[in-house]
């Protein structure tokens, strides 16, 4: 008999004490929804303010596919109810957030618009519910495989990414043609 197991997800955070880190806390309820997994925490900063907002992946209800990109504006320690950014979210799966504060860009992966093959990198530029069209971010960066957690410095110059292309040391799910998360 074979068993699956269900994987779920919650998002922590530490504050920076003196010269180290505080205790992990859990985030709320409205952010860590309990039916459903909650991952790939991002932060980034509004454009013309200093308001952070908490980009994350979640399939809980109220999404346009199966694992949605949502974001909270964070005010001191309080995150807002979380919202579907629903102007890139597509009907598949939109992951691995990444906001670049420099430019106003976020960066994320789905496999929910043309792809080369797996999930690509997408960038597009905007912030609460306005957003520009997504753009593909082409080859090298995108392959036949997945690739996924795009981030850029903070001086815009370098960039990283994870990708289970030919030639890279992978991880079991490799073999599934899958991101875990």
């Amino acid at each position: 008999i074979e068993k699956t197991a269900r994987i779920r997800c919650d998002i922590y955070m530490r504050k920076v004490e003196g010269s180290g880190w505080g205790p992990a806390v859990k985030l709320p309820p409205h952010i860590n929804h309990p039916d459903s997994t909650n991952t790939e925490p991002s932060v980034g900063l509004s454009p013309g303010d200093s308001t952070e907002v908490l980009y994350f992946v979640s399939n809980r209800p109220g999404g346009k596919g199966q694992r949605d990109i949502w974001y909270s504006r964070i005010t001191g320690d309080e995150f807002s109810q979380p919202v579907n950014l629903a102007a890139i979210n597509t009907k598949e799966n939109d992951i691995t957030p990444f906001y670049h504060n420099g430019t106003g860009t976020l960066y994320f992966s789905t496999d929910g618009l043309q792809t080369i093959g797996g999930f690509d990198i997408y960038r597009v530029k905007g912030h609460g519910e306005v957003w520009d069209e997504p753009v593909h971010m082409g080859m090298p960066i995108n392959s036949p495989a997945n690739d996924a957690y795009f981030a850029v410095s903070k001086n815009g110059k370098t960039a990283y990414l994870a990708s289970n292309r030919k030639g890279s040391s992978a991880f079991k799910a490799e073999d599934k043609g899958e991101i875990p998360g």
